[in-house]
């Protein structure tokens, strides 16, 4: 509000005593109200026109997560409502003062959860906090209701990973020393942690299939079973990513190498390139009950029945159905720091944010704006949510006798 103020005094053309109050008044009554503009909604305002013309009986679900000094918000949107986004939950914890709260999440097969890694963002200026920093809880995307898990994690872009199922898996990597991982099992459902193992290299891109764990590691695709026994899948040129199960059974991802960017499909014990691209131009999303798809600009495809081709940025989340594609989600105060980082920043307060999206079935770009609104407790949520674990301690200086690394037991 203050900032609106501040822009109206400026644009004005005189003095507020230049005119007679009759005057004022009667120009102002004269002058028609201005088009609402679609960057300032938290929806869409012209549907029809927009969206596809199934819209209204789609039942397609937008998730996404933006942070602000105030924590991290989980967003929802459904097509039926024009995309009207409305914030489900707000994730931060007691006692850091911070002016932007960072993290990721996947939402699980039945887009009912998501599951959320989240931190202040000055933990990545710590290699230690970083590795097995994050706070990591549940969401229940309909009631709000979340559940806080006693295990802290990696903050990484591959943390958390999601599956076909109502499972997910957390990933806590090893520091510089300890190419050990451990890789937490999460049912979402009762908001638990059932199972951990210890792989001995350093794993990432974790995600469920099944009752196994498939990640990346040295140039291979690796499945763990429960006893942590581990069968190679496939190879890869570089590091693989985007890991993604879809329905046929299959582990999409993606690799790349000479300025190339490939993605292949490994099923039934064969490893097949499904499309191809420039370094950067090619992206694998998820949408729920095993969608996959090709995202960005690929310059060849060979794509199985369980992956489809979308027209969305190769960066981009997407909806449930593949219905809209998320390109940012931002507040506004991040926004106001970039172009001035000078500036001085709140601590510990909301601001609007900011989403850029994509229809691509329209091929028609739509930004939103949510209001800074505090969330509103859900009536069916149960006890006060438990506050999640401390960070762990600052990593010893490198002058200082080697230690074993810390076994990371959930805080008793």
């Amino acid at each position: 509000m203050a900032a609106a103020l501040a822009v109206t005094g400026l644009t004005q053309t005189g003095p507020a005593w230049a005119a007679p109050p009759a005057a004022r008044k009667t120009t102002a009554s004269s002058t028609p109200d201005p088009k609402p503009r679609q960057d300032q909604s938290s929806k869409v305002l012209s549907p029809g026109t927009v969206l596809p013309k199934t819209w209204k009986n789609s039942a397609d679900t937008a998730v996404t997560v933006a942070g602000d000094g105030s924590g991290l918000h989980v967003l929802t949107a459904k097509s039926r409502d024009a995309y009207q986004w409305r914030t489900v939950a707000t994730l931060s914890e007691p006692g850091f003062g911070t002016d932007l709260w960072i993290g990721n999440a996947c939402v699980t097969g039945s887009g009912k959860r998501a599951v959320v890694v989240y931190a202040p963002r000055d933990f990545t200026n710590e290699p230690q906090l970083m590795e097995r920093g994050g706070f990591a809880a549940v969401v229940d995307l309909t009631s709000g209701k979340v559940t806080k898990l006693a295990d802290t994690v990696t903050l990484a872009y591959f943390d958390p990973g999601c599956g076909t199922g109502e499972t997910a898996v957390l990933t806590q990597v090893g520091d510089d020393r300890d190419d050990r991982t451990r890789l937490l099992t999460v049912n979402t459902v009762t908001g638990a942690v059932t199972h951990r193992q210890t792989a001995n290299v350093r794993v990432t891109s974790a995600i469920p299939t099944g009752d196994t764990i498939v990640g990346a590691a040295a140039g291979r695709l690796i499945r763990f079973d429960r006893k942590n026994h581990a069968t190679q899948l496939a190879t890869s040129s570089g590091p693989a990513y985007d890991l993604r199960a879809d329905s046929g059974g299959g582990v999409d991802f993606l690799d790349g190498s000479g300025g190339k960017a490939r993605a292949h499909r490994s099923a039934g014990g064969r490893t097949t390139t499904i499309a191809e691209g420039t370094a950067g131009s090619l992206g694998l999303a998820a949408g729920t009950s095993g969608r996959v798809f090709v995202t960005g600009k690929p310059t060849t495809t060979h794509l199985p029945s369980a992956v489809r081709r979308l027209t969305a940025a190769a960066h981009a989340t997407v909806s449930s159905t593949g219905a809209l594609a998320v390109d940012q989600a931002v507040s506004a105060s991040l926004r106001s720091h970039v172009s001035n980082p000078l500036a001085a920043t709140a601590w510990n307060t909301p601001a609007p944010l900011q989403i850029k999206t994509e229809i691509p079935a329209t091929g028609k770009k739509v930004a939103f704006t949510v209001g800074a609104a505090p969330v509103t407790p859900s009536p069916r949520a149960e006890k006060p949510r438990p506050p999640s674990p401390p960070p762990p301690a600052p990593p010893p200086r490198r002058n200082r006798p080697h230690t074993p690394p810390r076994r990371w037991p959930p805080r008793r």
